[in-house]
């Protein structure tokens, strides 16, 4: 039982605990959430209401009601700020999204274009202070407002978001799974409507975590049109791939290792690469080193840090084949993808088929689990195949993952016959595992996990003061 003068200490705890587990690579894709501490953080938002007196700034935004999206940290890339706006973006009254900054202060200017759309925006940023001072505020805000609806985004250790959320306050509680492949607060939450946003993680929440009831909202991209596609040359002789990602999704103790793949691909194509997003100098350097290897130009690797539009990049750039990111997938930017007609060959983690995201694939995409099995794919593939591939990949952005189909669920909601398909099942390869263990237990990756530790303990500690 938590006391009314411990809720400050309590809160801290909890987003300890998260963050430890975070941290440590082998917790991945194996825990997801856990009721005691929602539970904990239930009650700790329980008690700070009883306590609950208004603020002068909360008090500004009286009766504004809509739709309120409750976020800790917005950043211009990744998928968590596109997810949000699709959603805010298609509300029907006022949009006001909170940002608790938990966990990093929040560049309003790089993201408002991203929320243009959503009608009668307002952003507000909760004041600095305690965790509790935090908490009471945000829960002084939502009382204010008065919301319809409330969309929980939380980071995975945001305590105070998931605490200022209670049952009996007026709004219906839309919990956005966003955080799905590891310990997420805010997933065992005993009310309100729980969404998850691909079909790994729905039928885990599902099957493995028993939410019988939760609901699933399509993952969207914008349409870039055909045009572009249309507009391609004839074919060439030498196949263009692409990967997009940054150093969180690719710069992991993993076997294979992506550096080595890329200069295999290349060494096999004769081609070209094009790799969006940012890896760190360390990693492009790795990159280079096997590249001469294996006596492949440098030239036939480009980094391109940042895109707007990852489809419309892919289609400009006339990409015959979209490599998806490993160890970890990014389900969104596969999206992107299907939308530019790409062929996407697609990596099966060879510990967790959850974080390769190969089960959301369009039927014909390559599914590799060792590098010798994409090389067969391509010594059996040519830019002529690849864009027949490419046109089954549309079809299916069309079907499961248009602008359309995200408008009509949260309009009507997904029955059983509009659910995702079902992950196949993969039998256990003990080879793999060793080789993913042996990957993470080193001296190098013990430095790593303690130096994540520090930084994301000072970035919440810096949070209580901006």
């Amino acid at each position: 039982m938590i006391k009314a003068d411990e809720l400050e200490a309590a809160l801290l705890y909890i987003e300890n605990i998260v963050e430890r587990v975070f941290c440590e690579p082998l917790n991945t894709a194996q825990i997801f959430g856990d009721p005691f501490l929602d539970s904990a953080c239930e009650q700790i938002g329980r008690l700070s209401l009883r306590g609950c007196t208004a603020h002068p700034d909360a008090g500004s935004y009286r009766d504004r009601g809509g739709a309120v999206f409750i976020a800790s940290r917005l950043q211009a890339s990744g998928g968590h700020t596109a997810v949000l706006a699709d959603i805010a973006c298609r509300m029907q009254g006022p949009v006001t999204i909170v940002i608790t900054g938990v966990v990093g202060a929040t560049d309003l200017s790089a993201i408002q274009h991203a929320f243009r759309a959503a009608p009668g925006l307002e952003f507000i940023c909760v004041p600095a202070g305690s965790r509790l001072g935090k908490l009471q505020w945000l829960q002084a805000c939502l009382q204010a407002i008065n919301p319809e609806t409330v969309w929980l985004a939380n980071h995975h250790q945001d305590s105070v978001a998931v605490s200022a959320v209670q049952p009996g306050q007026g709004y219906a509680l839309k919990y956005l799974h966003h955080g799905d492949h590891h310990l997420c607060l805010g997933v065992f939450l005993s009310f309100g409507e729980h969404y998850d946003l691909h079909s790994m993680g729905f039928w885990n929440c599902r099957d493995v975590l028993h939410h019988k009831e939760n609901q699933y909202l399509p993952l969207i991209v914008a349409d870039p049109g055909l045009d572009s596609a249309k507009a391609r040359g004839a074919p060439s002789a030498e196949i263009v791939s692409c990967t997009a990602a940054g150093k969180n999704k690719i710069e992991h103790a993993y076997w294979p290792d992506y550096a080595d793949v890329i200069a295999d691909v290349l060494a096999k194509t004769g081609g070209k690469h094009l790799h969006v997003g940012r890896l760190s100098w360390l990693y492009r350097r790795k990159i280079r080193r096997a590249l001469a290897r294996r006596q492949v130009p440098s030239s036939a690797l480009e980094f391109i840090p940042y895109v707007p539009s990852v489809a419309r990049f892919l289609q400009e750039r006339q990409v015959d084949l979209y490599l998806a990111s490993f160890p970890y997938a990014g389900a969104r930017t596969a999206v992107e993808a299907m939308a530019a007609g790409v062929a996407i060959a697609g990596h099966d983690h060879s510990g967790k088929r959850f974080l390769g995201a190969v089960d959301m694939l369009p039927v014909g995409s390559c599914v590799w689990s060792t590098p010798d099995q994409l090389m067969t794919f391509l010594s059996a593939n040519d830019t002529v195949t690849l864009r027949q591939l490419g046109c089954q990949a549309r079809l299916h952005y069309e079907k499961y993952h248009s602008p359309e189909s995200l408008m009509k669920a949260l309009q009507f909601g997904v029955n059983e016959s509009g659910f995702p398909p079902q992950p196949m099942p993969r039998p256990s390869d003990e080879l793999d595992a060793a080789l993913l263990r042996s990957a993470q237990f080193t001296f190098s990756g013990v430095l790593k996990r303690r130096g994540l530790r520090c930084f994301r303990a000072v970035k919440a500690f810096l949070s209580r003061f901006r």
